[in-house]
């Protein structure tokens, strides 16, 4: 079947408008269709007009009658209620712009879900996080006191701003594409009304420089010079550069890595940006034909690149024959182009695919494949990151295919870099650091990259709104109290829980039993001490595989968290779960 929109099958009506691959299946399927139009089939084609390429803006689109009583006529559908309250309550939303209005939304989200019964679950906690930005803006409206009205529409602006970043990561094109839009729609207005005030203006918010979570690119990527002169060493000739694995845990800057190379390697590599989580792929032959489709757009984008040779891939030659054959065919189309250009294929979130080949969805064999690709063109290379060991790969179809690629682990920062990336996450940034602040911050994280992030953003954060609810500006150094303050601060651990949980969820059940044990004692434990208190846990295979994973190490005879905020947040959480 080939990669369109399933909303775009199921309404594509007009298919002049639509992508050039859904043209002829339109038409080869005309006669095929059921034509009777239901509610579903009218909510489909709202969804489809929110996501579809060059799409409209979605205020324009939600004003339409057809587009209201799409959502309207499903809400007697199974979960149909929670989506036609939230489609209008989006509509609701891109129309309104008193402030008055936003300051009441919490009243009208009682007849939603809460986040955890939902559908879209990140989808209504974002409405519910807009909606306590709108309590701080009542509060901004009614309070009396000029500093507490400051304080209240700066905590609602913040708030915006972080709704965005979650947005982005977690909820789903449709109703992302809505959010945003609402987000972008709110701010101004935020903005103007703290400017009303006049202290906006004299008093500025320092732009916060640092990136918790999402990949940073240009001045704002700091460190991993080793492993990307490691990389500019092995690609130095784009005639023999071999593929790639980078791997290590979550939020450890492999995505930033990916992102940065361009602007490291030379002009004649061409970069296809291929992330897993994105790939929707319902078989090999639909994965193998986005990947054909996002080379010759990856060539086919540059002008520099000679584009009388190319031609698209045929989604014909994938679904209907054999779709090794029919990429194997492509590339080798692709030779007279790529004598003299090389593509690096940039696989992100490459454990995906491990998950879709024991799910049945894709071929053990496709690894088998790529190996033969890597091998038999000199011009195709492929890098892979994502989060496992190659010792952890241990099924058969795996230990072929890593035997013909570097592998490079990304760990945490060291001492130099890590220090960098706090004191001077960007060039100008033009706050300072006492010597024991930065200390302690690298004491609590280890150089984990995404947690100094979170450090430094909260710190500026905590800065802007001391300014604001002083009416002064306090001296511009953060200290060993500050640090301190943002770490007790509960807000810290939730926004960094994203981190926490992914690194607890790569640890099985005898290995969460020796971190809950170990998290309880700030000075760690001997494996003797732990024993009687774990005589159903392999003890020394679980503190061998914590270790190889960089969550424990063993200093003088005794077991400790590798990184201080890991164990502070399993002792905070995990305990108080099981205790």
């Amino acid at each position: 079947m080939p990669q369109y929109h399933p909303n775009g099958e199921l309404v594509l009506n007009n298919p002049k408008d639509d992508l050039f691959t859904e043209r002829p299946i339109w038409h080869l399927t005309q006669h095929r269709r059921i034509h009777t139009e239901q509610p579903a089939n009218r909510f489909a084609a709202l969804l489809y007009a929110l996501i579809k390429v060059d799409p409209n803006p979605v205020k324009e689109v939600l004003n339409q009658d057809w587009a209201q009583k799409a959502y309207q006529d499903i809400a007697d559908l199974e979960h149909g209620s929670e989506m036609s309250r939230s489609f209008a309550l989006f509509r609701d939303l891109l129309n309104q712009d008193d402030m008055r209005w936003l300051s009441q939304l919490r009243t009208q989200l009682d007849d939603l879900p809460a986040p955890e019964q939902a559908l879209r679950p990140a989808t209504i906690q974002a409405l519910h996080t807009l909606a306590a930005a709108g309590a701080d803006v009542g509060i901004f409206l009614h309070a009396s006191s000029k500093t507490n009205r400051l304080s209240a529409i700066t905590r609602a602006t913040e708030a915006l701003e972080q709704l965005q970043s979650f947005v982005k990561a977690e909820v789903n094109d449709a109703d992302g594409r809505a959010l945003l839009e609402i987000i972008e729609h709110w701010q101004p207005l935020l903005v103007k009304a703290g400017g009303a005030l006049g202290r906006a203006q004299t008093l500025k918010p320092v732009v916060n420089p640092y990136v918790a979570g999402d990949p940073v690119t240009g001045d704002l990527f700091v460190g991993r010079d080793d492993i990307m002169r490691r990389l500019e060493e092995l690609w130095a000739d784009a005639r023999h550069a071999p593929s790639v694995v980078l791997y290590g845990h979550r939020r450890m800057g492999k995505t930033s890595i990916l992102q940065n190379l361009g602007a490291r390697l030379p002009g004649r590599y061409r970069l296809v940006d291929f992330n897993m989580q994105r790939m929707f792929a319902e078989s090999t032959a639909e994965l193998l034909y986005e990947l054909a489709l996002a080379c010759y757009q990856a060539l086919s984008s540059h002008a520099e690149c000679d584009t009388s040779a190319l031609a698209a891939p045929e989604d014909s030659a994938f679904f209907q024959r054999s779709p090794y054959r029919a990429f194997d065919h492509y590339l080798r189309s692709l030779d007279a182009v790529c004598g003299e250009w090389h593509l690096l294929v940039l696989v992100d979130e490459f454990e995906v695919v491990e998950t879709e080949i024991q799910a049945g969805v894709l071929e053990a064999k496709l690894l088998t494949f790529w190996r033969g690709m890597i091998q038999g063109y000199p011009w195709f290379s492929m890098v892979f990151a994502g989060l496992h060991t190659l010792q952890e790969m241990r099924e058969d179809y795996w230990h072929p295919f890593f035997g013909s690629v570097t592998s490079i682990p990304v760990s945490f920062l060291d001492d130099a870099d890590a220090r960098q990336l706090l004191v001077q996450p960007e060039p100008d940034f033009d706050m300072d650091y006492e010597p024991e602040a930065v200390a302690e911050a690298l004491a609590l994280t280890h150089g984990q990259p995404y947690l100094l992030q979170l450090i430094g953003h909260s710190l500026v954060s905590r800065f802007n709104r001391q300014t604001f609810a002083q009416e002064a500006e306090p001296p511009r150094v953060f200290g060993l109290a500050d640090v301190q303050a943002v770490i007790d601060n509960e807000a810290f651990f939730r926004d960094g829980d994203a981190y926490f949980t992914g690194v607890w969820g790569q640890a099985d059940e005898p290995q969460q039993a020796v971190l809950r044990w170990l998290a309880a004692n700030t000075e760690g434990m001997s494996l003797a001490a732990m024993e009687p208190h774990l005589a159903d846990v392999d003890i020394p295979a679980a503190l061998e595989s914590l270790q190889h994973h960089d969550v424990l190490h063993e200093q003088n005879g005794r077991w400790c968290f590798t990184v201080e905020l890991m164990r502070r947040w399993v002792a905070a959480v995990k305990l108080r779960q099981v205790y």
